[in-house]
């Protein structure tokens, strides 16, 4: 009925002289080949007054210039501007191509095209099928912009008369054939129908889906925890009544004393909790939400245990960073199609790949119920193989070589970026993404990296131009607050024994909650220049890399807190700066990656404190220094070589220091998907 009534209306709408409008169309021609006033020229803005007025019964207001393809500013577009509508530059490029790039300098509604760009290229045709060529391609490009120019309002009465169905802002009125605004239930321009259209959330989240999923998740986690009885009531502090009373006056809110796998188990709980939010149509900031709740929720259903604080950060901050990156790589992944990539895309978000399915079986779009997924992205993904020689300072053995595997996603979903093209503005949404993680295993020893960052909202500037050699020229910037995760491993026991610190093993960790991000690339003469700065306050689990000479100064571990004694590690507050580098020319790009952290322990509210007399003050820092050079051999095959520094120190109550360096020399072979 709708589509019906979509094309009765936009038939009465052409009938109608009212909403008829003459554009101002400014035409800038320029023959990168040819000398000034070329036939080429003069032929074009023949050509393209033909085309815009074969399009409309009354002429179109046109005027056709040359400008100098050497003066890359075209400084006079300045003061032409005011005048005119439309700009359409048409370039003949020294390779034959045609550029075509139209800018909507007047634009109506937010909602508008603001800048499209084709390239149309001459080749040979061959082969039985009909093909479009060079001219036909963009003569029918340059028609149906005219037609669009020409007749934009009748254009956007007919989308809007589509989208009716979806809005619930506008209406439409038989009588008065006018939009409606369905809150005054007043007739609108067409011009403010689109405002209040655009201005709607496409998003419909389903909240009664999610429930169900994270009932579901949440009673599948129950039933394991009690299923390792066992192992799990070596944590029992309370008993069901005691419990629930000391978590409601805070007498229970305490650190725990579980190993590092448990809490890092917990930031991948949280980021499937996050998940199931992203996936049935919630922000990322309501998914956030949604993490933290389960979290609570869960740390009260244990009602034997402290309602532990790390776990609850851990949850519910590393859950949204995780989450987030792993969403916005999964949803690239499923953009770039491809058996592989799709199956990488949902491995990495298991909620997005359930809903998608029940959204595709049901309504045979799995973007049906969260279409944030299906906008465009900016990404660079990648899966690595190859090996890595070390020599660990706290290990006797000499250097080992072993295999390497990792996995690099940086998403961006900045409009427009990387692409020629001009904007700014602020943007509360994910717009910086990036996800590392690297492993090996030697010697019964299994050493892994997990660094994902992302932000809550950027400002972000672009001014993209080609130059006289069609290479990008000029920058794309953005500045934000953002969160992040780091888990660096070096040397993780296999042999199950979790009985007291083994001081064969290093590990680092945190949870970066907040902090400045600054992101910029320059694009000059061919090369690529990307950099980005992020400092953040931290919230840390970290094994003391003083703790061997510590202990061996005691009489026993008497008197130590608890997560000391069994494990090894404490909870801190610090600071973190992820910055990173690199340089791009053709097929060559030299890159810096390097992450510098400190960290102080917190020496209260642990649990079975009142067992624990000392109060050690635990200091580490954490240094990485990557620096790597590589070659693309394919489009999709890269050669890597790397070498990493890794900066180790730590001192407790100001003594006991003890500072190493590591050096680790890595060779891998990137494929891109």
């Amino acid at each position: 009925m709708i589509r019906v009534l979509s094309t009765l209306v936009f038939a009465w709408f052409f009938a109608c002289p009212a909403l008829a409008r003459t554009p101002e169309i400014l035409i800038s021609v320029s023959d990168m080949n040819g000398s000034s006033a070329s036939l080429w020229e003069r032929e074009i803005c023949r050509q393209v007054h033909l085309i815009g007025n074969s399009v409309s019964d009354q002429p179109m207001n046109m005027s056709c210039r040359r400008f100098s393809s050497a003066n890359f500013l075209d400084s006079e577009l300045s003061q032409l501007r005011p005048r005119f509508d439309y700009h359409v530059r048409i370039m003949k490029l020294t390779d034959g191509t045609i550029s075509l790039d139209i800018n909507n300098w007047h634009q109506t509604n937010a909602a508008d095209f603001k800048s499209v760009e084709v390239r149309f290229a001459d080749r040979q045709l061959s082969g039985p099928s009909p093909q479009v060529t060079q001219k036909d391609g963009f003569e029918r490009a340059l028609y149906n912009f005219f037609i669009y120019a020409a007749h934009e309002d009748y254009f956007k009465a007919a989308l809007l008369l589509n989208g009716l169905a979806e809005s619930t802002t506008i209406g439409f009125n038989d009588k008065t054939r006018q939009f409606t605004d369905q809150t005054t239930r007043e007739d609108i321009t067409i011009n403010r129908a689109v405002e209040l259209f655009a201005g709607e959330s496409s998003r419909k989240a389903n909240y009664v889906r999610a429930g169900i999923e994270l009932g579901v998740l949440l009673s599948a986690g129950l039933a394991i925890y009690y299923k390792n009885l066992v192992f799990n009531k070596q944590d029992f502090d309370y008993g069901v009544k005691e419990g629930f009373q000391k978590k409601l006056n805070g007498e229970a809110i305490r650190f725990d004393d579980n190993d590092k796998w448990a809490n890092v188990g917990h930031e991948f709980a949280g980021m499937l909790y996050y998940q199931i939010g992203r996936a049935n149509g919630a922000n990322h900031l309501e998914s956030f939400l949604i993490a933290f709740a389960s979290s609570a929720a869960w740390e009260f259903l244990e009602f034997h245990e402290v309602f532990s604080i790390n776990d609850q950060v851990m949850t519910s901050v590393g859950g949204y960073v995780l989450g987030e990156a792993f969403y916005q790589t999964s949803c690239a992944l499923l953009a770039k199609g491809g058996t592989g990539a799709k199956i990488v895309g949902y491995t990495l978000s298991p909620g997005v790949a359930l809903n998608h399915g029940i959204d595709h079986f049901k309504k045979g779009d799995r973007y049906a119920g969260q279409d944030d997924c299906s906008k465009p992205r900016w990404s660079e993904i990648s899966f690595y193989l190859g090996l890595e020689k070390h020599q660990k300072p706290f290990q006797p053995q000499p250097s080992s070589k072993e295999a390497l595997v990792g996995f690099q996603s940086e998403v961006i979903t900045i409009p427009g970026y990387g692409k020629e093209g001009q904007g700014h503005g602020l943007l509360i949404d994910a717009a910086l993404n990036r996800v590392v993680i690297e492993a090996n295993k030697s010697m019964g020893l299994i050493d892994l990296r997990v660094i994902a960052q992302t932000v809550a909202g950027v400002y972000y500037q672009r001014n993209v131009k080609r130059d006289e050699q069609n290479r990008l020229q000029g920058y794309d910037f953005a500045i934000g607050l953002g969160s992040a995760i780091t888990w660096n491993d070096r040397g993780s026991r296999t042999d199950g024994d979790r009985n007291g610190p083994d001081f064969a093993e290093d590990y680092y960790g945190t949870i970066n909650i907040l902090g400045p991000i600054a992101h910029a690339t320059v694009y000059h003469k061919g090369m690529r220049i990307r950099a980005e700065f992020a400092f953040y306050g931290d919230f840390t689990m970290v094994k003391s890399y003083s703790l061997e000479p510590f202990y061996n100064s005691l009489e026993g571990p008497k008197n130590l807190p608890s997560n000391i004694t069994k494990r090894g590690n404490y909870y801190g507050f610090g600071s973190t700066v992820l910055a990173a580098i690199s340089l791009e020319y053709e097929r060559f790009r030299l890159a810096y990656q390097g992450q510098m952290s400190q960290s102080a322990s917190i020496n209260s509210r642990s649990r079975l404190e009142t067992s624990s007399t000392r109060r050690d003050n635990y200091e580490d820092r954490y240094q990485s220094h990557r620096f790597s050079v590589s070659y693309r051999l394919t489009r999709n095959l890269r050669l890597e070589l790397a070498r990493e520094y890794i900066i180790r120190a730590g001192s407790i109550n100001g003594g006991f220091e003890r500072k190493t360096t590591e050096r680790r020399t890595m060779g891998y072979l990137v494929y891109l998907f």
